[in-house]
């Protein structure tokens, strides 16, 4: 039995880095202190930093210096601040 639950684990996560590196949009995956731990080819275009180089450096080095990220997202996750279509 474990086997098997091993399979469809290692099945499930080549589909997952499959459709990230599949994506045409940037797709970024940031830990609780906002470091890189995954990004796809696209992100990589975006940010203009290879993907291993991107790994481990921390989402804050790439803003504005005046953007203030707590602000912005307290901002995009408030229902009010968002088009009627994504409400």
């Amino acid at each position: 039995m474990g086997a098997a639950v091993a399979l469809v684990w290692v099945s499930s996560q080549q589909q997952s880095e499959a459709l990230l590196a599949a994506a045409r949009d940037a797709v970024i995956v940031v830990d609780d202190a906002r470091t890189f731990v995954d990004v796809n080819p696209a992100a990589s275009r975006l940010f203009g930093v290879s993907a291993p180089d991107l790994l481990g450096r921390c989402f804050d080095d790439f803003l504005e210096p005046d953007v203030n990220l707590e602000t912005a997202w307290q901002s995009f996750s408030t229902p009010a601040s968002r088009p009627e279509s994504c409400a």
